[in-house]
């Protein structure tokens, strides 16, 4: 069953074994982006302790990740020397050249993607203080609706007012407490 592989890598034992590393390295690089979460708590020295990149770094060349880029590059490079050169040496010292920059160039690429990310979360702290207007009047004691802009997004919520106030439509509001399912307002006076 073996020996179709060994027919396809020309009866080299080196370029299996670099193909070996390659696909090692991809295996564990695509499994690890997939499922294997933020949390790289591996020996990571001089890079984020935590891997989520909060602290603008992001794991470092000896990180899980890093290592895993760093297989894949060493087996590629070391490969694609190795079919066209036949010597192992040459393809080892190719593989250590080539897979450092790919490494680096990875986890840089990595990084760009994790400060991308930003919270969609919006918490309470957030509504208050925020302006907007009233969409459907709010009567004397009752509820009312209003949008309002939060974290960047425009929102629509039930209002009332701390006053028990009438409040009418297009009546610039700004939002004092929240509440979960309402908001409590009253005038911003703009």
């Amino acid at each position: 069953m073996g020996d179709w592989l060994l027919h396809f890598f020309g009866d080299s034992i080196a370029l299996l074994t670099f193909f070996s590393i390659f696909a090692a390295g991809m295996t564990f690089t695509v499994f690890n982006l997939l499922f294997g979460g933020d949390a790289d708590h591996d020996g990571d020295f001089g890079g984020d302790h935590d891997g989520d990149g909060s602290d603008g770094h992001g794991p470092g060349l000896l990180s899980i990740r890093g290592v895993s880029f760093l297989l894949t590059g060493f087996g590629g490079v070391a490969f694609i020397t190795m079919h066209f050169s036949e010597k192992v040496f040459v393809s080892s010292l190719a593989g250590l050249a080539g897979g450092w920059p790919f490494a680096l160039v990875c986890l840089a690429l990595y990084r760009v993607f994790i400060r991308q990310e930003a919270s969609s979360l919006i918490t309470g702290a957030d509504f208050e203080g925020a302006t907007g207007a009233v969409v459907t009047s709010i009567p004397k004691k009752g509820l009312g609706e209003v949008t309002i802009l939060v974290a960047g997004q425009q929102l629509s919520k039930s209002a009332a007012t701390s006053d028990n106030s009438a409040i009418a439509t297009g009546t610039p509001i700004r939002v004092k407490q929240y509440l979960g399912d309402r908001v409590i307002v009253e005038p911003s006076g703009e």
